[in-house]
């Protein structure tokens, strides 16, 4: 029961980070966006009157979808995935070994017990259809891991070199942690904040320049 409570707890906690912070980057984007570009338009009454040229009309309507739909739509899937980074980040720092205890769980369950490297890889579909059965805030963290961390080729090596059954489930958490730490680190801790950040100052690069430009 204590497991399952706690599976809930992470699960729970785990779809606050992802909504919350998808919902604060989409929306905080789109608004800042949007009224940039409306008071742009609105409240220099000169912008009414500009000389439009060809090159002049293609550009501004080159902006207005970049900040009205744009902007908007990259802070969604920008989010998505810094969210997605965040909260492995919060399941790994919080408690690590139970993150491995859980992934060898998982693994254990599903591949074939004893199996080999190659038996392994064969049966990794196994881990997706358990992956699609979880809430969707998990669901979309396990898929984003599977992609950025070589967690398969993790396990296949493990399954060379130890027995895989559930007695030898310290020893196969262990092995994973060996193998794994690095990636997590570097792919995950360490770089969630530069695709925010990132987006954040392209989208002020470009409000400046479009701003000198209907100054001018």
């Amino acid at each position: 029961m204590g497991t399952v409570t706690k599976q809930i707890k992470v699960g729970a906690v785990v779809s606050w980070i992802i909504t919350s912070r998808i919902l604060f980057f989409t929306i905080t984007g789109a608004l800042c966006n949007w009224i940039f570009f409306i008071t742009k338009i609105i409240g220099v009454t000169k912008y009414a009157f500009h000389p439009w040229t060809w090159g002049g009309t293609g550009l501004f309507l080159l902006y207005l979808v970049l900040f009205l739909v744009g902007f908007p739509i990259a802070y969604f899937f920008i989010s998505k995935g810094y969210a997605i980074l965040k909260a492995i980040e919060y399941v790994y720092t919080e408690n690590k070994p139970a993150f491995y205890e859980f992934l060898t769980e998982r693994f254990i369950n599903s591949y074939e017990v004893g199996g080999t490297g190659k038996t392994m890889m064969e049966k990794s579909d196994k881990l997706n259809t358990w992956i699609a059965k979880q809430p969707w805030a998990l669901a979309w963290m396990y898929r984003f891991l599977l992609e950025i961390v070589p967690l398969v080729p993790a396990f296949v090596e493990t399954a060379n070199e130890i027995p895989i059954n559930k007695a030898n489930t310290e020893q196969i958490s262990a092995k994973l942690a060996q193998k794994l730490d690095k990636n997590i680190q570097e792919q995950v801790i360490d770089a969630h904040k530069i695709w925010v950040w990132g987006l954040i100052a392209i989208n002020v690069l470009l409000a400046t320049i479009y701003s000198n430009y209907w100054a001018s």
